[in-house]
């Protein structure tokens, strides 16, 4: 079963930590939310969903420094570890 996930940072960390890692196409994702998001808003009568495909670039715009903050998070939390 494959697993979708449209958070980057999630599947940054699945990615890293997986036994076997999915080839994620970034560009092809974003053309096929373009469709879907259109798509959806009208069938819904919708046009939230319009804002999905800027959302999704803004997220892995972002990434790197959420990648940061997380490596940063575990750092802090080894040296909190070894001082318990």
């Amino acid at each position: 079963m494959c697993l979708l996930i449209r958070n980057p940072f999630f599947n940054w960390i699945r990615n890293k930590y997986a036994l076997t890692a999915e080839e994620i196409n970034i560009e092809q994702r974003y053309e096929s939310l373009l469709i879907g998001s259109g798509s959806a808003a009208d069938y819904f009568n919708d046009e939230r969903f319009l804002k999905l495909p800027r959302a999704f670039k803004l997220a892995y715009k972002k990434l790197d420094d959420d990648i940061k903050h997380y490596e940063d998070l575990m750092s802090a939390w080894k040296k909190l570890r070894q001082l318990i």
